[in-house]
């Protein structure tokens, strides 16, 4: 009987530095992992997904106010336009002129 309450006071010991180490080791990867979390770093990670994108375009909409986000979309809009105008003129213009001596039937 001794021998089993002192087996059963050794596996409890055993069980008890165990739980401590397990504890103390989920305490050293949570201080790497919060070192490794900075703010630029979580804020590039939130950014990189299409919910985070939407979430902080959000958020940046209600600090600034919906009206001047809607000025500024405005602005944008009408740059895209005229960039996207610009860019197809200057295909237009880099394109080769067709040779006029050449008849329809002709081939190139």
């Amino acid at each position: 009987m001794n021998s089993a309450g002192d087996d059963l006071a050794f596996r409890k010991k055993l069980l008890v530095a165990r739980s401590s180490l397990y504890r103390l080791h989920i305490r050293h990867e949570t201080r790497l992992l919060r070192g490794s979390l900075t703010w630029p770093r979580a804020a590039r990670a939130a950014a990189s997904t299409p919910a985070g994108r939407g979430a902080v375009f959000l958020l940046a909409a209600e600090a600034l106010g919906t009206e001047r986000v809607a000025r500024w979309l405005t602005v944008a809009r009408r740059a895209l336009v005229v960039a996207k105008l610009a860019a197809a003129a200057v295909a237009i213009l880099r394109r080769p002129p067709e040779s006029a001596d050449k008849g329809p039937d002709e081939p190139s």
